[in-house]
Order: structure tokens, then C-alpha cells, then sequence
């Protein structure tokens, strides 16, 4: 079987495009793909799922950071008889997880922490081919395993602590997986592992939380990301054997599964309720628009690229809020192509942005459009959400009215050296009517945020 392992694009890419989304709703579990694939059926899961008294514990152990006691002991003694003993080992391990732990939750926590900390993904034997045994007491000697081993090791401690636990076999959209080229026919190619707690069953990929693949090197990076995830949201990149393991009240086929787009549980870190129906491979006419409603303190990125050329295209996407509080990425399309759209979420807490889905814009015809540049301080806080105008390249000799809605009031739209205050029209929207000179040879909007005399330039615009 084929181990497989999350790719993760370069996270630095998401700072080529900035598309910031604003703040406006809390995170809800629904979202209109999956809906729309499974008649409806999985948006009452979705709202099941929220009830759940369990969820608020889930969401507490999800931050990003390991167990501390799972960190003391992975540097104790008792880390040594990984190697010696692995039999004392784990009921060491065992032992100490029962003590800390206040309840299965936390226990299946420590030990997905625990995996993750002592075991390395095999990166050398999954590209030669040749695996070495994945039975969990060679991966715990080791500190290395592909899938298989990273799932054994974690259901050997379930068994150990007496959580219900399986192994799960099917296809990831992993290092193996091309959405350009991805497969019609099912086989597997990744394992994972379902726990039951409390006669509920959830998901945990420990392979994918350990770290990722780049280029053909295995980068330890710890997340919670696949610990306890959505199985809506789940679904979008893992597709069980068996229909049962998808843990959704509606199955759904394979077929279904491979028109869904390349999304990963962080995606809706961001995007709180998602409103387009999404596929992996999008047709459109040189314009596309995704609309969601984004979640708190929460942003939402975009790359793009001409997969034919290979080139990374600039300002034919803008992020755009709606009257009613809902976010709209627009997409104007250079050339009758296709486009690889790839998405990053980031959190206030976070230092850079971290890779969480892709899809595929296949155009038909070219688009028009030039969106304004955004910068990285473009809606962060609510420095600047631009309203109008939106749609470029801007006419020398034309008057606009431009739009801005902002929680500061010191902002300026600047024509070459020239500068023009912004008037406030109130509920955070200031506006200025400018005929653009005929000579101009640019235009962009700035704010002070109040914190220096230094003002930031939200947008610039192209003129013609």
C-alpha cells in the first residue's frame, strides 16, 4: 500500500497575494458542497455535531500545543525503554496518561501528542518503496513510520488505556495525490484511526498532525488539525474504505468524493459558512466569485496559478464584503485557462499562514478585470475594507467615488504626491468623489491606524 503524507505549499506564497477576510461570525460546522452532494442531509449532521455537549471539550484541546506532561515524558526515563522494553514502555506510558487525564477526550489528546512527538514520518522508505514493519512495537523502537505505523502505535496506546479503537484504510489527497490528475478508480493509500468515547466516534490522522512532506523531505511540524475533526469537513480529503468510516449520515460515493474540492479542516478554521457550491474542477466564462461568511479572527488567503505557464498571477482576485456581513472572493481570469487556486488560513495567533485547500478554475474565455492591490494589512483589524470601486484598471479623466469602511478616521486616497482626505458618512464608511488627472501616474488609499505617524497603504490601484 502506498503511505501517504500531506504536501504543504510554501506558506510564504500566501504573501505573493493578500486576501483578507473580515471579521463578522463565529464558526458553525455547515457547509453548502457537502450539503448540496448529500441532499441536504448532512447540514442537519452538521447542526447534530454542534450540539454535541462534547464539542466545547474538543474545541479546548485543539490549540496548537502539546501536551505538557506528554512533553516531560518524552523527555523522562521512560522514553528510553522505547527501545529496550516497548511492552514496559507503553504500560509506563499508559500509567501516566491515566493519572493526568480527566477524561477519554484528554487521554486520546496525550496520546496522539505522545506519536506525534516520538514518531518521525519515514519520508526514505515511503519514496524507495521498501517499508519496514509498521506493527507498533518496531515503529516505537524505531521512531519512524509511515500511515500505517503512526495508526498502529496510536490504537496499541488506545488499547492499553481502553478506548475503543480501529484502523482505518482509504485514499487521502496527500503527496501521492495530483487534483490535475487524480484518479477515478478507488484504492487505498493512507490509514487512519476512529475512537469511540461515550458511544460517539471520531476521527484522528496522527500522520497528518505530525508534520508534512516538502519536496521529498519530511518536515516535523505538530498541529491539531486532523485531532477529533469534522467529518464534514473531513470528507474532503480522506475517503474511507468502508462507507460506514466516513462517520456521515448520508454517504457518499466515490464519484462524489473526487468532484468535491481539495479543502482541509483548517479551511474552516476561516470560512464559518460556506455558501458556493464548490468542485474541484470549476468551469466559468473569465470571472468566478466564492462567497462565504467568515469566521472570527480568522483570515482567509489566495495564491493562483496558470498551471499551463506555471506563473503566479497578481491582482485579478479581490476579497469584497457584502451589505450583509458575508465575504465574496472575486476571480477575474487573465486568459481562457486553468488556474490552481490555493488557500491559507491564519489566526491573530499565528505568525504566518499555513496552506488548507485547493481547486481548480477552468475558464473558458478571459476576464477583463483588474482588482486593486491589497496589502497584508488590507482588512486586518479593520484597518480598510475597500467598497468602491473595486473593478479596474481605473479610467485617467474619470471621476470615481471611492469608498472605505474603516474603524479609522485618518484616511487618504494619494494621486502621485498629492494627497485627499477621506469624509466619514458614517457607520465606519468614509468616501471621496475624485476625477483622476489626466496625467496621474498612481493612486492608492492609505490609513494611519493611530499607533505612529506612518500610514499603510490598503490598495493601490492600475490606471489607464
Amino acid at each position: 500500500m502506498n503511505k501517504n503524507r500531506p504536501l504543504k505549499a510554501a506558506t510564504f506564497l500566501a504573501l505573493l497575494l493578500t486576501f483578507t477576510c473580515p471579521i463578522f461570525a463565529k464558526p458553525s460546522f455547515r457547509t453548502s458542497s457537502m450539503k448540496d452532494k448529500t441532499s441536504g442531509q448532512n447540514q442537519n449532521q452538521n447542526q447534530e455535531f454542534k450540539r454535541d455537549p462534547e464539542i466545547s471539550r474538543i474545541d479546548s484541546l485543539k490549540a496548537n500545543k502539546e501536551d505538557e506532561t506528554m512533553v516531560a515524558l518524552k523527555n523522562s526515563r521512560i522514553d528510553s525503554l522505547r527501545k529496550t522494553d516497548v511492552e514496559r514502555y507503553i504500560a509506563k506510558v499508559a500509567e501516566t496518561i491515566d493519572k493526568a487525564a480527566s477524561d477519554d477526550f484528554e487521554r486520546v489528546k496525550m496520546i496522539h501528542d505522545l506519536i506525534c512527538l516520538t514518531i518521525r514520518y519515514d519520508d526514505d522508505s515511503y519514496w524507495s518503496g521498501d517499508t519496514p514493519s509498521q506493527e507498533s512495537e518496531d515503529v516505537f523502537k524505531s521512531g519512524y513510520a509511515v500511515c500505517e505505523g503512526f495508526s498502529s502505535a496510536f490504537k496499541r496506546l488506545c488499547d492499553e488505556l481502553n478506548i475503543t479503537c480501529r484502523v482505518v484504510h482509504g485514499y487521502a489527497r496527500g503527496v501521492s495525490a495530483d487534483i490535475n490528475k487524480e484518479r477515478k478508480t478507488f484504492s487505498s493509500n493512507h490509514a487512519w484511526n476512529i475512537v469511540t468515547i461515550d458511544g460517539k466516534d471520531y476521527i484522528v490522522d496522527c500522520t497528518w498532525d505530525e508534520g508534512y512532506m516538502k519536496d521529498r523531505g519530511s518536515i516535523h511540524e505538530y498541529t491539531t488539525h486532523w485531532l477529533f475533526p469534522n467529518p464534514e469537513h473531513f470528507i474532503y480529503s480522506h475517503y474511507a474504505d468502508s462507507a460506514e468510516d466516513q462517520l456521515l449520515p448520508k454517504k457518499v460515493s466515490f464519484s462524489q468524493f473526487l468532484e468535491l474540492p481539495s479543502l482541509k479542516p483548517h479551511f474552516f478554521y476561516a470560512v464559518a459558512d460556506l455558501q458556493t457550491d464548490l468542485k474541484l474542477i470549476n468551469q466559468c466564462n473569465g470571472s468566478f466569485m466564492i462567497e462565504y461568511v467568515a469566521a472570527e479572527d480568522q483570515k482567509l488567503t489566495c495564491t493562483i496559478l496558470d498551471i499551463e505557464r506555471n506563473e503566479k498571477i497578481q491582482n485579478f482576485t479581490f476579497t469584497q464584503l457584502t451589505e450583509d456581513g458575508k465575504t465574496r472572493i472575486l476571480f477575474s481570469l487573465p486568459r481562457a485557462a486553468r488556474y490552481n487556486v490555493s488557500f491559507f488560513q491564519q489566526d491573530s495567533t499565528m505568525e504566518k499562514s499555513d496552506y488548507c485547500g485547493e481547486l481548480i478554475l477552468d475558464s473558458k474565455s478571459a476576464g477583463t478585470t483588474i482588482f486593486p492591490e491589497t496589502y497584508n494589512n488590507y482588512g486586518l483589524d479593520k484597518n480598510g475594507i475597500l467598497l468602491s470601486p473595486i473593478e479596474g484598471p481605473l479610467e485617467r479623466g474619470k471621476t470615481y467615488k471611492f469608498s472605505v469602511k474603516s474603524k479609522h478616521s485618518a484616511i487618504e486616497i494619494i494621486i502621485d504626491d498629492k494627497w485627499h482626505t477621506m469624509e466619514a458618512e458614517g457607520d465606519g464608511i468614509y468616501s471621496k468623489t475624485i476625477k483622476i488627472p489626466s496625467n496621474a501616474k498612481s493612486l492608492k488609499i492609505s490609513v494611519n491606524n493611530g499607533t505612529s505617524e506612518s500610514y499603510w497603504t490598503l490598495v493601490s490601484y492600475t490606471l489607464k
